[in-house]
């Protein structure tokens, strides 16, 4: 038995080596040296400083992205993803056409001696250097949607933002596009004072958001706004003109619209006003049409403000030339006022002719009932000559062109 043993101690001897053979053979088949590739890397930018220091700003123009060979071990390669491997390019190297090499390293430090990297196509990162720029721009509120039944937004004036104005640094040719910083917030159903922190947009003259605004640098990321909500009421509007035409012209119509407008504030505040009274436009020395748009917030009361967009009366003034008519009458139909019961007014038989301007439509309808001529007795004293004028009332839009007067004796009873 002893003899058999050591007779097959060179088969055991032979199987073993046999046996690790056939392992190294598995294994070298199984885990060979493969490459593959990695795309869209993003490379990162170190050493801003570099840029910032001589008071530029830079853009990629090519680069910003890099794809990779990688060469290693099957079992090594299998492991991994692009979000093993770090690529870079340092600003502090830029060549004087201003392009620097990307370097792509592997995240864990081991992998260095079990992998190979090699970049496919582009390898450098090219900018574009341009002066830098800094600009103020106000913040404005866009609200949307409508509040509750009979309530409204606050005007500007109680709208609280903080801050109300945002440094804008970057390109110069990026941060000229900017207009202001916009904030949208949502208004749907509220009735009652709120407060947000909102991240303003960076719009330009058209109210588009600025494309690239993400390269630009803002002195505050958020705005704190308080929001006053009132409740409204809906006021008449009334418009009237002041002052006198050119000779020989007459104001023929005056058209406003709206005729009514939407105010807001705190209920002790809409007490104050019943109406909105626009009562100075002024058309002195006109001779044709006058189209003045009012801003009504002028003619509100403290703690009033408009409660929609609606903030401004379209008035239309029509001008033309003057028509006249003309009234023949006789002593007859002038009155006498204050007459005194001691004495009899005697007024002398005549014939008179007067003479009206204005607009067609006043003249059309206006009577010689309307304007009353009348002599003020008062002044009269007891004679048989009194030169006294005769007095017209007064009609709004008619313009008196004759002077006339009549003779009165005046005799004690």
């Amino acid at each position: 038995m002893k003899e058999k043993l050591l007779n097959n101690a060179g088969i055991k001897i032979i199987s073993v080596l046999f046996a690790i053979m056939l392992w190294l053979l598995v294994v070298n088949t199984e885990d060979l040296i493969i490459t593959r590739d990695f795309k869209d890397i993003k490379v990162q930018v170190i050493n801003e400083d570099e840029i910032s220091e001589i008071d530029k700003v830079y853009e990629i123009v090519e680069g910003s992205t890099v794809d990779i060979t990688v060469e290693g071990r099957r079992t090594v390669l299998d492991q991994l993803s692009s979000n093993d491997f770090i690529a870079t390019a340092d600003l502090g190297k830029l060549s004087d056409v201003y392009a620097v090499k990307i370097q792509v390293l592997p995240t864990k430090s081991s992998l260095k001696d079990e992998i190979t990297i090699t970049c496919n196509g582009n390898d450098t990162l090219k900018v574009e250097l341009e002066e830098k720029e800094t600009k103020q721009v106000p913040v404005t509120i866009v609200t949307q949607g409508t509040p509750a039944n009979g309530y409204a937004v606050g005007s500007d004036k109680v709208i609280v933002k903080s801050p109300n104005i945002i440094e804008v640094t970057g390109a110069q040719s990026l941060v000229k596009k900017v207009k202001e910083a916009r904030i949208y917030v949502n208004v749907s159903n509220v009735y009652k004072d709120f407060e947000l922190v909102s991240t303003p947009i960076l719009v330009d003259s058209d109210g588009d958001e600025v494309v690239g605004a993400e390269r630009l640098k803002v002195s505050s990321d958020s705005v704190t706004i308080s929001m006053k909500i009132f409740k409204t009421k809906e006021v008449d509007v009334e418009v009237d003109y002041v002052g006198m035409v050119q000779d020989g012209y007459v104001v023929d119509s005056l058209e406003y619209e709206p005729k009514t407008i939407l105010v807001a504030g705190l209920e002790e505040d809409l007490k104050q006003i019943s109406k909105i009274e626009i009562k100075d436009i002024d058309v002195s020395g006109l001779s044709g049409d006058f189209e003045p748009s009012i801003d009504i917030s002028d003619y509100l009361p403290d703690g009033v403000y408009p409660a929609d967009s609606a903030t401004v009366v379209n008035v239309t003034v029509k001008i033309r030339k003057a028509s006249e008519k003309v009234f023949e009458f006789t002593q007859d139909d002038i009155l006498l006022q204050n007459a005194n019961d001691k004495y009899s007014y005697k007024i002398k038989e005549q014939k008179f002719t007067l003479r009206v301007s204005g607009n067609d439509k006043t003249l059309n309808e206006l009577e010689l009932s309307d304007l009353a001529p009348y002599i003020d007795c008062t002044v009269l004293r007891e004679s048989k000559d009194n030169i006294m004028p005769i007095q017209l009332k007064e009609v709004d839009g008619v313009k008196i062109k004759t002077s006339l007067n009549a003779v009165v004796t005046v005799e004690q009873k």
